[in-house]
Order: C-alpha cells, then structure tokens, then sequence
C-alpha cells in the first residue's frame, strides 16, 4: 500500500475518534469558524502531531484559505480561488456557497455563482439572471451564461453587438445550443469579422453546432490569420458533419504542420472508433502526426505528441515514436513523448526510463515528470515514487518560478496524495502558490 493510501485509508477512522480526540480537534474547528488562517494552521500542526493526518479537518482548512483568498484585490488570486473550489468537486460546494452568498463585490460573487450553476445547482441560474440588466460588462459576461438560447435569444442577438468583447464571446458561446436562422448568420458573420481572435474562435466553435449548413463558412475560417480561430474551425468541421468534416480537414495533410492540420490528424485518426471508420484514413493520419514529430519546431512536435495521446495504440507507430523519443533533445517534448506512450503497452518501459531521467532535468519538464511517477496507484517503484515525491517538494521550496511552485504544490496533494507535506504553503508569501496547495488539499480530500 503507497503512502498516498494509507492517509486515505484512516481518514475515516480519525473522524470517528474526531468526538474523543478532545481540545486539540474542537481548537481547529474554532479557528476556522473565526476565519483565522494563521491560528488554525498552527492548531492544526500540534492536532496532527498526536493524531496524525486528519484530511477531512485539513480539507476545511484549505477551503478557508481559498476563501480568503477570494478577498484579495488581485484578480488573478481571486479568480484562481473560485476556479480551484470548482475543481475540488464536492469538497469546494460549501465554499462556493459561501462566496456567493457573502459580500464580496458582485462580480466575485457572480463568478462564484457561475461555478455552482456548472456544478448543476438550479438556483445559482435564477441569481445570475438577475443580473442581465447591468451596466457592468465584465458581470454581464457572467451572466449570460444563464440565458436560454432559445427563450432569451432576443438578448443574445443584441449582446453579440456590444462593445466588449468578453461579452461578445459569452453570447457566442450560450448560442451554442439554438437552431434559428438568425443567430447562424450573426455567427457566420462574427466569425468572419470580428475584430478580437478570441469572439471569431468561439463563433467559429459555436457554429460547429448548426450542422452541414455552415460548412463552407467553416472551411473559410480555416484560411483565418489566427491560430486559434483555425484550430476552433477544424473542432467545428467534425462537430457539425463528421464525414463531410473529414474530407475538408484531409485538404490540410497535404501542408506541412501546423497546429491546425495536426488537429486534423487526430481528429480523423479517431473516426476509426467509430462505426463505418475507415482505416485507411485513419493511417494517413497517424502518418501526418508521426511527420509532424519531427518537424524542426519544438512546438509542433510537443502538439503532435499530445495529439498521439487520445489516439488508439498502433504497434508500428508507437516503434516509430519510441525511436524517436530515444533522438529528442527538447526536454518539454520528451515529457510528452513519455506521457503519450505511458498509456501503450509497447511503449511504456520506454516512458517509464524518460521520466525517471526527466526528475535530474531543470524546470517544468522535471516537476511534470515528477507528477506523473509520484501519482497514487501509478505502476512504478515506491523508491521511484519517493524520488519523484523529494522532486516535487524541492520545485515548491527552491524555484523562483511561481508557475513551477503552484503546479508542484497542487501535485504533491492531488496526484501523490501527499496533503500534509502541502500544508506549510497553505500560508506561502506567494498568493497563487496558497491558493493551488488548497486547491489541491481540496481535491485530495475529495477523492477521500
């Protein structure tokens, strides 16, 4: 059993004996109650001392933190907390709840409405349509989610007009859903002209739902100066009629990569699951891809191996990239490499020896690695795990990166099932580096 299952494994028995464990236990509870970070940190350190790992009480803990991280005028820390209550799945609903009902600005707390509507609670709607009538366009982005595309498309309509684009792309968005004439050529239209990338992208996905009519506006978009408004179009094509989709998106296999024609491949590569799959398509694709791991970008080739991760094991192409992986210099696409053929039966002692290799590696690669060896319930070594593990601390403790910190943090908690080696950075100096620990605390008390 890992370590990782262990702490799991007593939680239970820990909040039995919760009611016997006296003073220590009902001190935590107090000073959480009190929204007193430092005070219950504290307390909770002297508890565990002599009761060990309570991830049920270290769970509330890190939900305090995100809480009060929601009161930062930051809005980067504030949006990462909501997102990372979000995330934590039924652990974080309490806290969400309490955003939403609190007093905090009414953007935050519509935000944190938002996420309790994605996580299906009806009333959150009701909140969030009461705020359509605002003049603030950042809240109003917000609350168009809760429209109806077929009641409320007067509404929509009008807000794909409106100066901001944030409000633009959440109208484009919740369009997604509606069949009238109208709305599909006010999304042609903005796909086509729309001065912001982000606004064309999302009309150009949204109008993936209108099926075969919009085909040639999407094979239009697939000629757009922007990336990203050309990988939405080739996501569209498949969405809005597979088959007559796989015969425009082909046209891109004939160009050298690019990440739109890499899109391409996978997506046709994946056709083959379906009934009436053609698999000789599907081996062209795969052959586009194993092309693209050798293009002279490090990007590409890092798409084209995250794109060989959803597609079906194929003994000759996994050979081919195993060979490769062994000539990779670019440590970030290594890892990808590795992750994709981890799920490959042929290719997974492979990966296995890359990543133990990426934990002696600098920077991102190294803590991704790390990740991936240090995940509970993962098939590797415990002295591998525990090398990974040690990689994940020192990335928390040494680097400068924020970015390399907060992901090593959430890490340690979610994938190593490691909590009480996370709770320290519960009160780190950095704000996002708090708020990623928590979130993963959260997440690892909610897999409890």
């Amino acid at each position: 059993m890992t370590r990782g299952k262990a702490v799991l494994g007593v939680v239970a028995i820990l909040i039995v004996l919760s009611g016997c464990s006296g003073g220590p236990r009902a001190q935590v509870r107090t000073a959480i109650d009190a929204r007193d970070l430092g005070g219950a940190a504290a307390r909770y350190d002297e508890y565990r001392e002599d009761n060990g790992t309570d991830l049920f009480l270290l769970g509330d803990l890190a939900s305090l933190t995100l809480e009060l991280a929601v009161e930062s005028e930051d809005p980067r820390v504030r949006d990462a907390a909501i997102h990372q209550l979000f995330y934590a799945g039924n652990r974080g609903l309490p806290g969400l709840e309490r955003v939403a009902d609190g007093t905090h600005p009414a953007l935050t707390r519509a935000k944190a409405w938002a996420a309790l509507a994605r996580r299906g609670r009806t009333h959150a709607d009701a909140y969030l349509y009461g705020q359509l009538d605002t003049d603030d366009p950042e809240l109003l982005a917000v609350a168009l989610r809760s429209t109806d595309p077929l009641e409320d498309s007067a509404i929509l309509l009008r807000s794909l007009q409106h100066p901001t684009p944030a409000v633009r792309r959440a109208a484009a968005e919740q369009l997604m859903r509606s069949e009238d004439a109208e709305v599909r050529a006010a999304l042609i239209a903005m796909a086509r002209v729309d001065p912001d990338p982000g606004v064309r992208s999302v009309a150009t996905r949204t109008l993936g739902s209108f099926g075969a009519s919009v085909l040639s506006a999407l094979r239009e978009r697939l000629s757009d100066e922007e990336t990203r408004v050309r990988l939405a179009a080739v996501r569209a094509l498949f969405a809005a009629d597979e088959a007559r989709g796989i015969e425009i998106a082909r046209g891109l296999l004939g160009a050298p990569p690019s990440p739109a024609s890499i899109e391409a491949a996978r997506s046709i590569a994946l056709t083959v699951r379906n009934e009436g799959g053609d698999p000789a398509r599907s081996a062209d694709a795969r052959a586009f891809l194993y092309g693209a791991l050798r293009s002279t970008s490090s990007r590409l080739r890092s798409q084209a191996a995250i794109a060989l991760f959803s597609v079906d094991p194929d003994e000759a192409l996994d050979d081919a990239v195993i060979a490769l992986l062994a000539q990779e210099q670019d440590q970030s696409v290594k890892f990808q490499l590795a992750r994709a053929l981890m799920v490959r039966p042929r290719g997974r002692e492979a990966a296995a020896d890359t990543l133990r290799a990426l934990l002696d590696a600098e920077g991102m690669p190294s803590a991704q690695a790390a990740a991936a060896l240090a995940r509970d319930g993962s098939d590797v070594e415990d002295e591998v795990r525990e090398a990974a593990v040690s990689v994940l601390l020192r990335a928390t403790e040494a680097t400068q990166l924020s970015l390399i910190r907060r992901f090593a943090a959430r890490a340690l908690a979610r994938e190593a099932l490691r909590p009480e080696e996370v709770t320290p950075l519960l009160q780190d100096e950095d704000m996002l580096v708090r708020v990623h620990a928590a979130g993963g605390i959260l997440a690892a008390a909610n897999q409890s």
